[in-house]
């Protein structure tokens, strides 16, 4: 009974974060200007982002880990280690599919520059953000910030997947990503 009810409140606790992190992602997408961005970007966005992913991506592969190792019987040490490894890797897995958004890829199912289309504030469109120079700067703003109604063309979104590729930040965030799962790996094993 006791396991019942820990894990009762860990699917309470996960569902929650995931519902608070995905609620995070659609206020972004949903309530983006220029001038807001401008401002978002000025203050700890990064961290912010990163937040959002730990509750959407990050949250439900944590709760199933704790789950797990309620299961198992698992000291609160290995417990806290386990949903570390969880956290590690959702956060990898969230980047890594952040930058396949951009690359080029055939065996990656997604269309080219979706989340962009989309008006999504990703990890990698907030660094490509804070790299460009001025003009292509706007330039992505622009197209991110666009009502979805009037959503990008399609020589538009090539556009702004070379943006954000010129930038340089998908090599960067694919180091990020593997730093984020190595030190969670570190720790478990």
């Amino acid at each position: 009974p006791q396991q019942k009810l820990e894990i009762q409140h860990l699917i309470m606790t996960y569902h929650t974060r995931a519902h608070f992190g995905q609620a995070q992602d659609l206020y972004w997408s949903g309530n983006k200007s220029p001038a807001k961005l401008s401002t978002w970007l000025e203050g700890p966005v990064f961290a912010q982002i990163l937040q959002m992913y730990r509750d959407k991506t990050a949250g439900p592969v944590m709760g199933l880990a704790e789950t797990a190792a309620v299961i198992a019987g698992s000291p609160a040490s290995i417990r806290s280690v386990c949903r570390d490894f969880a956290l590690g890797l959702g956060l990898a897995f969230q980047i890594i599919d952040d930058v396949h958004d951009f690359a080029k890829n055939p065996n990656w199912t997604k269309m080219r520059g979706d989340d962009l289309a989309e008006g999504k504030l990703t990890y990698v469109i907030t660094k490509a953000l804070k790299k460009l120079d001025e003009k292509n700067r706007e330039r992505l703003m622009e197209m991110l910030c666009r009502k979805r109604s009037l959503s990008l063309k399609e020589d538009e979104r090539r556009e702004g997947v070379e943006l954000v590729r010129k930038s340089g930040v998908l090599s960067e965030c694919c180091v990020e990503a593997q730093n984020f799962f190595t030190r969670a790996w570190k720790r478990l094993s």
